[in-house]
């Protein structure tokens, strides 16, 4: 055959490369693009875009995905979005990526959009377990921005559950339910909607489980205050043949951390008058199994210096992180601050801590300037807060969300309401954090700050953020010092209806010191008696002071009275026996 006329030679005629050559190319470009989204590297990925159009492969509906999903795993949604429009026809592939762009640069509420829009596009692209994987995520993350409301007996989230009820409705109509990560990633989702028994159906429901879908609905019971239920899954878990990964174990741990949270609040008595140290039994024996079972990286660690100290033994805390021995692990470091941060009395020891991790060479991140500055707020050091937050600037870590709401909060517990109004307004986009933070701050201020505080609250409704516990107390707090006895009643009554949040005793608190500063002592009287919780000394020393003040003898007297017999009672846990108890066994650390 002539030269001429051979194949090659036509395509290069005709300005083309050969059918196996287009391939080969293909194939190159794409395996480059999907390096560049696993990289993160957008740069270089750019670059490849260009050779892409180029080549003429742009037209190429994988090519086109694949620019698609290597740019929204950069963190250019836009790019991905503009590369979306333009292409004629669009797969399940393109579709999946750029939501899964969507949920993970997150804008969740973009990715239920571009879902619906899928599903109203219809023809022959339906979602597959990939699709329903990524939009069950956003319902996940959507549930965490969202607080709790009452729903029957269950307090759940209710607008990411009722996305959650209807993709489960399409998922069983195409079937992919059977997928076991399609089942895990809802499993989680109605775990995270606070929806347990939605859960547990999905769970009850699986063929097969795995590491991933107990783990799932451990932490779904744990992260809804049912520690104990968590434990005899976890338990279970190891009965019927699943062996626990570190996620398990940290799951485990949440738990646990549950159960010492209602210990604290609720101590039982033994005989020698000392706190039952539940718990901390049970986070030994957790240990002991973490050891054994090579789990215990250094998240896990970490997260015992944590729990250990919730549990009220420092002493474990410390053992644990010493015979770790990652002295170069900022993780570790921070947790064992933290630790002697939430303590209280610890400042100085977590302070010197910090000062041995620099000698280390370990350098801080931005959660370990988060747990100085609650050392600071602890402590109430104003001047030292400023330090710290000088050394965050230093850094450029002061735009960061965690570390801007931390400062917020310790100006505010300093009582430097202008700081914390001056770091809130250089925020882009403040949260609810930040929002309640700031008011918390400026209840500090009295009188003062009540109208500041009732801005920032309507601030909040109109954006659309969540309002919790804190921002309501905040709000009773702001009423009381401005005297608003009817605004003051009406947000106490609407806690609940409104907001989905249950009133603790500290809004009865609230309103009991709102009552008696507007002379109401009566009714403050009347309130503290039927309140659903047992009356403390802050509930009778409100209303002693203002008995005192409106010279009210006959109240101020019950009041004094009734503070005497709380006074008289034994105390039911003993801090220092609580902390010797909980010292590391020898065998926990075999």
């Amino acid at each position: 055959m002539a030269p001429g006329n051979s194949l090659a030679a036509r395509f290069d005629a005709a300005g083309a490369a050969p059918p196996f050559q287009q391939r080969t190319a293909t194939s190159n470009l794409l395996a480059a693009l999907k390096l560049c989204a696993m990289a993160r590297d957008l740069e270089r990925g750019r670059s490849i875009h260009s050779q892409v159009v180029d080549s003429g492969a742009a037209a190429n509906p994988f090519v086109a995905s694949s620019l698609v999903s290597m740019y929204a795993k950069c963190g250019s949604v836009r790019e991905a979005r503009r590369i979306f429009d333009a292409m004629p026809c669009h797969s399940v592939v393109s579709w999946t990526a750029l939501i899964q762009g969507y949920v993970e640069n997150k804008e969740e509420l973009l990715a239920l959009d571009l879902f619906a829009a899928m599903a109203r596009a219809g023809g022959d692209c339906q979602p597959n377990g990939r699709t329903f994987v990524a939009v069950l995520k956003a319902c996940s993350r959507l549930a965490a921005k969202e607080a709790m409301q009452a729903l029957g007996d269950e307090l759940v989230k209710i607008k990411a559950l009722e996305s959650v009820v209807a993709l489960h409705a399409v998922i069983d109509q195409t079937g992919c339910g059977v997928d076991i990560f399609v089942a895990n990633a809802l499993l989680d989702a109605y775990a995270r909607c606070g929806s347990l028994v939605d859960a547990s159906k999905v769970f009850s429901g699986m063929a097969y489980k795995d590491v991933v879908s107990w783990t799932s609905l451990i932490l779904g019971f744990a992260e809804n205050s049912q520690g104990e239920m968590a434990l005899q899954l976890f338990e279970l878990m190891q009965r019927q043949g699943c062996s626990p990964n570190p996620r398990t174990f940290l799951a485990a741990v949440k738990a646990i951390a549950a159960l010492a949270a209602e210990e604290r609040e609720n101590p039982l008595e033994l005989d020698d008058g000392m706190s039952k140290v539940v718990a901390l039994e049970k986070v030994m024996a957790l240990h002991s199994l973490c050891v054994k079972s090579g789990c215990q990286d250094r998240y896990v660690t970490s997260s015992l210096v944590d729990l250990y100290a919730k549990c009220g033994s420092l002493d474990d805390s410390r053992v644990v992180f010493e015979r770790a021995r990652f002295f170069d692990d900022v993780v570790l470091w921070t947790a064992l601050i933290l630790a002697h941060a939430d303590s209280s009395g610890n400042e100085e020891q977590a302070l010197e801590i910090y000062v041995r991790m620099r000698s280390h060479g370990c350098a801080p991140d931005a959660r370990t300037y988060v747990a100085l500055l609650k050392v600071c707020g602890k402590a109430v050091a104003s001047r030292l807060a400023k330090v710290i937050h000088g050394e965050i600037c230093r850094h450029g870590l002061e735009h960061g969300e965690l570390v801007a709401n931390a400062l917020v909060d310790v100006y505010g517990k300093c009582g430097s309401a202008h700081n914390a109004e001056k770091v809130f307004l250089s925020l882009l986009s403040p949260d609810a954090v930040a929002h309640t933070s700031l008011m918390a701050g400026l209840c500090r201020q009295g009188k003062d700050g009540s109208t500041k505080i009732f801005q920032i609250f309507h601030d909040m409704l109109d954006n659309g953020l969540s309002i919790d516990g804190v921002t309501l107390l905040c709000l009773l707090t702001a009423s009381s010092h401005a005297g608003l006895v009817t605004q003051g009643k009406q947000i106490f009554h609407g806690m609940q209806r409104r907001y989905g949040v249950s009133p603790e005793i500290e809004h009865y608190h609230a309103v009991i010191d709102l009552l008696g500063r507007t002379n109401h002592l009566d009714e403050a009287m009347n309130f503290a008696r039927t309140m659903p919780f047992k009356p403390t000394a802050v509930t009778w020393t409100t209303i002693l002071t203002w008995c005192s003040k409106w010279k009210n003898p006959s109240l101020g007297r019950l009041s004094f009275e009734k503070c005497l017999e709380i006074d008289t009672q034994p105390d039911p846990c003993d801090d220092e026996k609580q902390s010797q108890r909980g010292l590391l066994e020898p065998e926990a650390l075999a």
